[in-house]
């Protein structure tokens, strides 16, 4: 598993989503080609899907903020790179969201 697929499977813990792990491209291809299907149907990915990142944020109650340098949700910082905001904000919101689900039993 990518270090992105860890992370949505944990984010996906946090939020109660049932969920499958799924590649759907080569590595390289659609960012690294992870992604989640939910409800059996729904494909879920929250670092590349702007609706899913704040349907997550909402799920596990995380303020976000963003900044000149950085985006935050709840503790978790993450850089700017390149004037990628989104970016940052959706990496920002997944990780906060992981680290919760790695403390779920």
């Amino acid at each position: 598993m990518s270090a992105d697929g860890e992370l949505l499977a944990m984010a996906a813990k946090a939020a109660g989503e049932p969920y499958t792990l799924a590649n759907f491209a080569e590595p390289g291809e659609f960012e690294d080609g992870w992604g989640m299907v939910v409800d059996m149907a729904s494909f879920w990915n929250p670092l590349t899907n702007y609706g899913d990142t704040l349907r997550l944020a909402a799920k596990i109650g995380g303020q976000i903020s963003i900044g000149r340098a950085y985006c935050r949700c709840r503790w978790i910082s993450e850089p700017i790179r390149q004037g990628d905001v989104l970016g940052a904000l959706c990496r920002a919101v997944v990780r906060s969201a992981a680290a919760t689900g790695r403390r779920l039993p």
